[in-house]
């Protein structure tokens, strides 16, 4: 996959379409931890997400966040150095 193919609204689409399914709930994870942009799409900050579980080798509620009925974010979280 090349950069700007379009990876990450396909994803961002396919989530948003799959959570208007009224008995499930989708989860979108932003793996991209170099070039994070699923967080930008729904206006919601990056930090609190995958890189800060992966950090503190936990995964909870805290990480996840809701956006719309039936549909959950976990960000790229904050910047890896």
């Amino acid at each position: 996959a090349l950069p700007s193919e379009g990876k990450s609204v396909c994803a961002v689409n396919l989530a948003r379409a799959l959570s208007i399914d009224p008995l499930g709930k989708t989860l979108i994870i932003d793996c991209d931890l170099r070039k994070p942009s699923v967080n930008r799409f729904f206006k919601i900050p990056r930090e609190g997400g995958l890189s800060d579980a992966l950090f503190a080798r936990r995964l909870s509620n805290q990480f996840i966040k809701s956006v719309a009925p039936g549909l959950d974010v976990m960000t790229a979280g904050s910047q890896v150095v």
